[in-house]
């Protein structure tokens, strides 16, 4: 009996063993999904002239010029990319999925600038209404348009990986929006 126990001990240990190194991988992985969203949250949380400069911050990073401060006629950032594509782009951090009012003047803004490249980024995401409304924009039809949130952002999500081969910087833009990785920007003022 006293040999029995020991081989079940010594299997458990060994199971223990093999899945320890996955279980710890899970659980580092789940902090970082905590971290990420305590990330957003704050961000989210911040006031509308923080997240102004933000937007602007982001534009920057993209190598586009920054737009005004202040109302800025929806525009956050412009200019090209390295294959002299006309880009347009729109940040909107608010806590909620975005509406199709804002998706009305996203496209309105693509269509007015002539942009070849569209990017939004939003805090949450998108009503299921906001990428349909597309249609209604004609013009716009040879535009890519890439729709993303902080979260694909920091989690470098598919939506993410597609918008990095229209432009490359966007993977600068999680050193900005994690603080922590690069403590150096805390201090960023456009």
């Amino acid at each position: 009996m006293r040999g029995a126990g020991m081989t079940v001990f010594l299997l458990i240990w060994s199971v223990v063993h093999l899945f320890l190194p996955t279980y710890l991988t899970i659980l580092i992985y789940l902090m970082d999904a905590t971290q990420i969203r305590a990330l957003i949250a704050g961000y989210l949380n911040s006031d509308n002239q923080a997240k102004q400069r933000l937007g602007r911050c982001f534009a920057v990073e993209l190598g586009l010029e920054a737009g005004c401060l202040g109302p800025d006629g929806g525009v956050d950032g412009s200019g090209y990319n390295e294959n002299q594509q006309k880009i347009y782009f729109q940040c909107k951090l608010r806590g909620k999925p975005l509406p199709q009012s804002d998706a009305d003047e996203f496209y309105q803004k693509i269509t007015e600038t002539e942009a070849d490249i569209g990017i939004i980024l939003a805090g949450v995401g998108y009503k299921r209404t906001f990428i349909p409304r597309r249609s209604q924009y004609p013009k716009i039809d040879r535009a890519i348009v890439h729709y993303l949130t902080l979260e694909d952002i920091l989690t470098e999500s598919d939506s993410f990986k597609s918008a990095l081969k229209d432009l490359p910087r966007l993977s600068d833009l999680s050193e900005i929006i994690d603080f922590s990785e690069n403590p150096k920007n805390q201090n960023l003022s456009i």
